[in-house]
């Protein structure tokens, strides 16, 4: 019996353990509904060797954002290890206040978030994910855009500020946005 204001985030947490004799390839589905609105997160177990060296970021390269603008986030996966990398679901929730656009990479929008399934790093290798959101129309002014990607339980957080639309100058529109991408 929770109370969450308009506008307001609250994350849960949940650890179980797996018991070392789970089979391989067991499911663990596990799922969350607020209201009749469902979401679902599925693991697989798996034996294997377990990276050590393992990091992942988000950035949408902004600190601020106005509505009806786009916004395209970065995730950079780096495996450090000299293990392979390999059946690596990443996931990723768009911030409240957007909405899905596009994603690179085979990147499947499930309705509540994205998902690539089954990604290989190599060892002391990178990845380089990509997805868009709008920021709705109706998203306060003030309010903070808090994405987060996962994998192999890390995550990557990136929060943007919505702020007022660009002004209007005269008759030339609005004033000019320069985006720059770099991977070095």
């Amino acid at each position: 019996d929770q109370v969450v204001p308009a506008g307001e985030v609250r994350a849960f947490e949940v650890m179980v353990v797996v018991e070392r004799d789970a089979a391989d390839f067991t499911n663990i589905v596990f799922k969350a509904s607020v209201d009749g609105r469902a979401a679902g997160d599925l693991t697989v177990v798996q034996r294997g060797e377990v990276l050590k060296a393992f990091e992942i970021s988000l950035s949408d390269g902004q600190d601020e954002a106005s509505p009806a603008s786009e916004l395209t986030y970065e995730i950079h996966i780096r495996n450090n290890d000299d293990v392979l990398a390999t059946g690596m679901d990443v996931n990723a929730a768009l911030p409240m206040y957007t909405e899905f656009v596009d994603a690179s990479n085979g990147g499947e929008w499930t309705g509540n978030n994205i998902r690539w399934p089954n990604l290989t790093v190599s060892p002391h290798g990178e990845r380089i994910l990509l997805f868009t959101a709008h920021v709705r129309t109706d998203a306060p002014l003030g309010a903070e855009l808090r994405a987060t990607a996962e994998a192999f339980g890390q995550v990557g957080v990136d929060i943007t500020t919505v702020v007022a639309g660009l002004q209007r100058t005269g008759n030339r529109g609005p004033e000019a946005l320069l985006r720059k991408f770099a991977d070095r």
